[in-house]
């Protein structure tokens, strides 16, 4: 898997892995734990991913959402603040129970 870099956003990637997962944010590399966590998990599980944050403004998160849907090995990401309502717009469909949480 190559990931281009690109200026309108930033992450942080240490390997390649068959499984990238990850946290999109205006600034999760601040105050994310959840790498460390998520990386751990994979490990002890015998689970050859990464999951990794992305640190991305809102007038560049649509781009980002479209290299994440052209990578192959892209499983899945958990949103903060304040991109959940954005990104639900941005994907093909939405859990009822997620949908509630931007009313």
């Amino acid at each position: 898997m190559t990931l281009t870099p690109n200026p309108t956003h930033t992450r942080t990637i240490s390997r390649v892995a068959a499984v990238l997962t990850g946290l999109i944010g205006d600034a999760p590399s601040r105050y994310s734990k959840s790498p460390a966590m998520w990386n751990a998990a994979f490990a002890a599980l015998g689970i050859d991913g990464i999951y990794v944050f992305t640190d991305v403004t809102g007038p560049n998160l649509a781009a980002l959402m479209g290299e994440l849907r052209a990578t192959a090995t892209f499983a899945g990401c958990t949103v903060t603040v304040p991109h959940k309502p954005a990104v639900m717009a941005l994907i093909a469909s939405v859990d009822p129970a997620a949908a509630t949480i931007c009313l």
